[in-house]
């Protein structure tokens, strides 16, 4: 099954969740006023952007999902690896740890050059689900909750300079099991702002 079948087939089963991450109410405190327009890349069942779009206009992509638009949310069934437009703020949750080091450099650069600013959370190679990753921290691992995908788990030190080395100035940049609660899980995630210099 590809990962588009995977996803496509996930979000058919799903109920979008009333309760943002705690990542986005996180992103909403952190920027406050200083943005305006945000493009969300992994947008899934929508439910940060419709969060986000309480207080931004935003612009949501998924590639194997397209939730309802609003008046201040607009989705997109698009990958990745074709963005467009320019933003303050380029979103991403769970979602650049689902797709290859080519497209995340992709979108690193698009956001570099098109986004003021990018926020992102992935899983950290501290993660238990880490345990059986590759040499290129690839894992295609089944969970209680989730059954076998494809997802690269993020080194704190490395993603900090590889952004730092492309142009962005990190201004934070935390690892913790605290981020991501879900069911019985506490996956250890990194959270990542930056802005261009």
């Amino acid at each position: 099954m590809s990962e588009h079948e995977y996803w496509s087939e996930y979000y058919k089963k799903q109920v979008v969740k009333k309760e943002p991450s705690l990542f986005a109410q996180f992103i909403q405190t952190h920027f406050k006023d200083s943005i305006s327009t945000i493009l969300e890349v992994g947008s899934g069942d929508g439910r940060d952007a419709y969060y986000l779009g309480e207080k931004y206009k935003v612009m949501a992509l998924d590639i194997a999902n397209k939730p309802e638009n609003t008046e201040n949310c607009t989705f997109q069934k698009k990958s990745m690896a074709s963005l467009s437009g320019s933003y303050d703020l380029l979103y991403s949750r769970f979602s650049l740890h689902s797709i290859s080091e080519e497209i995340e450099d992709y979108v690193l650069q698009y956001a570099l050059h098109y986004c003021g600013s990018i926020a992102f959370e992935v899983r950290s190679v501290k993660d238990e689900l880490a345990s059986d990753r590759n040499k290129q921290n690839e894992s295609r691992a089944a969970t209680s909750y989730a059954s076998a995908h494809y997802r690269r788990f993020f080194d704190l030190e490395n993603i900090k300079q590889k952004m730092q080395r492309i142009g962005f100035e990190v201004t934070l940049a935390e690892e913790s099991n605290e981020f991501a609660p879900y069911k019985d899980q506490n996956p250890y995630c990194i959270r990542i702002i930056a802005h261009k210099k």
